[in-house]
């Protein structure tokens, strides 16, 4: 989102600018108080790229970089409408006009098959570990999704045992070179060449193309929309 006034000097002249920058900040307070009005799986995040030149300049400019998850694409798609109403109402309040364009492509929800994940979960198993249930997860965005629409396809996880790391944190990396990390690589390269290979062979087979048409109806949606 771009955001623009009209510079002027904030000592000398300020009631000759229009501010930018205020537009950029209403629009963050504003995104801040939407969030308590949303469902608890929505994400809102922004953050100012661009917010002017000097301190005694009244910013004519100002970039905004944003992003909306949801875990289906309909709550994506209202929460996107509220969300840019935030930044629609700023530029009304600050006398500024504004324009958006797309910064990246939509991650649209991942659909996991229910055949492909049942294999995986009986390969993964034969490994030493425990499958754990299927829940909805939450945080993530990948371009899978838009794969999973058109292919059948699962995005399984896979623990790094006896590690404390949360993932996105320099514990986790640490993590991530240990022998606890060299293990979860090879078992899970492992379980999905086995769930592959069980796939295209057998009844899986049968299974697979039976239900390939059909899989939206039995699939469930496990990761976030962008």
């Amino acid at each position: 989102m771009t955001y623009t006034g009209r510079a002027a000097h904030a000592a000398a002249a300020p009631h000759k600018g229009i501010n930018a920058g205020d537009a950029a900040t209403i629009a963050l307070v504003a995104i801040g108080l939407l969030r308590q009005q949303l469902p608890s799986d929505v994400r809102l995040n922004a953050y100012v790229e661009h917010g002017g030149e000097a301190t005694n300049i009244i910013p004519a400019s100002t970039l905004v970089r944003a992003e909306v998850r949801a875990a289906e694409l309909d709550v994506l798609l209202d929460a996107k409408r509220r969300m840019l109403a935030c930044f629609e109402g700023a530029a009304v309040a600050s006398d500024c006009s504004w324009s958006t364009e797309r910064a990246e492509p939509r991650y649209e929800e991942l659909v996991q098959h229910r055949v492909l994940a049942t294999i995986w979960d009986e390969e993964i198993a034969s490994l030493g570990r425990t499958a754990a249930a299927r829940t909805p997860l939450t945080g993530g965005s990948t371009d899978m999704g838009n794969v999973s629409k058109v292919v059948p396809s699962i995005h399984p996880m896979i623990a790094l045992r006896g590690v404390t790391g949360v993932p996105h944190t320099i514990e986790f990396a640490a993590d991530a070179r240990s022998a606890a990390g060299d293990e979860a690589v090879l078992h899970g390269a492992i379980a999905m060449a086995r769930t592959v290979i069980r796939a295209a062979t057998g009844d899986s087979r049968s299974n697979l193309l039976t239900i390939a048409a059909q899989r939206e109806s039995g699939a469930t949606t496990v990761t976030s929309a962008k």
